[in-house]
């Protein structure tokens, strides 16, 4: 399946773990909808996150699958606390970063697998997402987004309203997208932006299949959206229902992140293009030129920012040299 035999064996090993839980005997053995939580170093988050999936009011049963990623800061005990204590709802995917990360010889982090695999090791007819970080607000999120599934069978997800907040409290609270559109199809999907947040996807599991590329991307989110909506059309549920955290220690405000950011959603692009048969090449293109383009402007401003320093530091010693000889020596 990969050209590079680490990264092959590393989905091998991942595949054979990826149904290893910490609680096996769960008794909600035939879920409808499956929650997928991946979480990594959530401890101030995740029981917020934990009780807003618990806290759901449905007709039908359903699952709450954690991809817990060897968090060092109390998550992971959160988690299996949890688990214990609802059994009947969680199963807890324990895994070793090991396996389930790969790093740079500095240790850096290149990419994690614990989402992919924690949502693929879900086994609903729906899959709802909420990571670790995130949370719900409206106990009848699930039920509603379900009942819209159910009522349009054409569609192969939903998704619906996000509030961001921000844990520092120096940005005031808004909406992700100022306005949702009321349907989203495959070619929408090819953008500069998420065109919504995932804590609000549920998707049949059937229009997700698991293609390659994502264990090479970052932006999964938008991978996801585009490849369920390449099985059938995305529609609005009505409401704000889930809360998006933004925090120093979130994925996208890594330092790694930020460094190659454009350049990950250019390669994104390229894939989901030839995932779709490149038949929105013209949008994919559009997309690209105007990531190259930022990345250009940042380079010159870098330069520019060089530039300045360099100039400064010159100024300055010219002025300490002149300072010398104005003021008398003792």
């Amino acid at each position: 399946m990969f050209r590079n035999k680490g990264l092959q064996t590393r989905f091998e090993l991942l595949k054979k773990l990826e149904f290893k839980t910490s609680n096996e005997n769960v008794i909600c053995q035939n879920p409808i909808v499956s929650v997928s939580v991946a979480t990594y170093q959530h401890g101030n988050f995740i029981e917020n996150c934990l009780n807003g999936i618990l806290n759901q009011q449905t007709n039908f049963p359903f699952e709450i699958v954690i991809g817990e990623d060897e968090s060092t800061d109390g998550t992971r005990d959160i988690c299996i606390e949890y688990a214990k204590k609802h059994s009947d709802k969680i199963r807890l995917l324990l895994r070793d970063r090991k396996i389930s990360c790969i790093h740079k010889k500095n240790g850096n982090l290149i990419n994690s697998f614990n989402g992919i695999f924690t949502t693929k090791s879900c086994r609903g007819k729906y899959i709802a997402l909420c990571e670790g970080d995130d949370y719900w607000t409206d106990p009848y999120k699930l039920q509603k987004q379900f009942d819209f599934l159910e009522n349009n069978p054409s569609y192969s997800g939903c998704y619906h309203d996000t509030m961001v907040t921000y844990i520092n409290h120096d940005k005031p609270e808004h909406l992700f997208r100022e306005q949702l559109p009321q349907v989203i199809n495959a070619a929408d999907t090819i953008a500069l932006f998420a065109p919504f947040h995932t804590s609000s996807f549920m998707f049949k599991k059937e229009s997700y299949t698991f293609e390659p590329f994502l264990l090479k991307v970052k932006s999964r989110d938008m991978a996801l959206f585009s490849i369920v909506a390449s099985k059938g059309m995305l529609g609005k549920v009505n409401g704000v229902m889930s809360v998006y955290r933004k925090h120093e220690g979130g994925i996208t405000n890594s330092i790694i992140h930020k460094k190659s950011f454009h350049k990950d959603r250019i390669e994104l692009v390229k894939f989901l293009n030839r995932f779709h048969q490149f038949k929105y090449t013209d949008k994919a293109k559009q997309v690209i030129a105007v990531r190259r383009q930022i990345i250009r402007e940042q380079r010159n401003n870098n330069m520019l920012l060089v530039s300045i320093k360099k100039t400064l530091s010159v100024c300055k010693k010219a002025v300490e040299k002149s300072l010398k000889k104005m003021i008398p020596q003792k």
